[in-house]
């Protein structure tokens, strides 16, 4: 099996999204925003419903699905 030899000023790096290292998504005052109701990449989910007689967006999160940002590294 060959092995490949990286050059010697080869720089390693890695990445991560926001949503992955900011973490405490209902701490220190925080409210839900969009990124914390989301379940899943094209989902049709309807986590922002209105509420009529408020007359505003609200989000509406359900206790049974497994959301993306709730779970994170808290980097």
């Amino acid at each position: 099996m060959d092995q490949e030899i990286f050059p010697e000023n080869f720089l390693w790096g890695g990445a991560v999204a926001a949503n992955q290292c900011e973490g405490a998504w209902l701490e220190d005052g925080k409210l839900p925003n969009v990124t914390d109701t989301l379940i899943g990449i094209m989902n049709q989910h309807p986590s922002i419903q209105w509420n009529e007689e408020k007359k505003i967006w609200e989000i509406a999160l359900d206790e049974s699905l497994h959301y993306l940002s709730h779970e994170v590294i808290d980097f």
